[in-house]
């Protein structure tokens, strides 16, 4: 009887404890599942992206056939040069100084565009031409819409500090919960421990377009560079 009422106080004393722990991992749970879910949402709108700029460039050059000879072949020439651009841009994996000169040689071969198809509307002022002054203004809103992407729309730094925080109150509440019950040495947590950490590192991986595994693909611009090499 003794024996009994011994473990019987020993397990409504620790429940409490238990109660708070759960609590808490479930809090954190919640925290991974809503930064995983803006950070799916960040990964899957680069990922529209690329196929927004492929068409865009695709539907420029198809356009650019009704310029006369000569500005037919420069136009060509910048739209492959500027797909050549981006696509090696992604692949390369650049670092940010690489990539602030890729921003500029895009914009560089934006006026080039630009001032080509506001010369050509100027002169033959067509709905095809204007057709053709739409076309190249998409491929250079698309241009502004990956950089958003890129660059601007991550996770904020106050959402990462906070799941760093509730995840360390997490792991640590359960390590004292464990060291509170009867069996003091426990396998899950370092197994719990490592799952949390693989979780953030796939979220901030996720999260990040320009290094990790989880890279955006680029089959869409490759495609359209693609077609221009088999049109020369």
């Amino acid at each position: 009887m003794a024996r009994w009422r011994k473990k019987a106080v020993t397990t409504d004393q620790n429940a409490p404890i238990g109660v708070a722990t759960g609590a808490i991992l479930g809090l954190v749970s919640f925290l991974l599942a809503f930064t995983f879910g803006i950070a799916a949402s960040h990964y899957d709108a680069r990922k529209a992206t690329v196929l927004e700029e492929a068409n865009a460039i695709g539907t420029a050059h198809l356009r650019a056939d009704f310029l006369p000879e000569a500005q037919k072949a420069e136009a060509a020439a910048l739209l492959r040069d500027y797909t050549q651009l981006r696509l090696s841009a992604a692949l390369a994996r650049v670092n940010r100084q690489e990539y602030d000169e890729v921003v500029r040689r895009s914009e560089e071969i934006h006026g080039k565009l630009w001032r080509l198809v506001v010369s050509n509307a100027a002169t033959d002022p067509t709905p095809v031409s204007a057709l053709l002054v739409s076309a190249v203004n998409d491929v250079i809103d698309v241009h502004s819409k990956r950089i958003t992407h890129g660059v601007h729309n991550r996770i904020p730094m106050a959402i990462w500090l906070g799941l760093y925080a509730v995840s360390c109150v997490g792991i640590a509440s359960a390590a004292y919960r464990i060291s509170q019950s009867a069996n003091k040495r426990s396998d899950m947590l370092p197994a719990l421990t490592f799952a949390f950490a693989a979780v953030m590192t796939l979220i901030a991986d996720l999260d990040d377009p320009r290094h990790g595994f989880l890279l955006n693909d680029q089959a869409p611009l490759q495609a359209t560079l693609t077609i221009f090499d088999a049109g020369n």
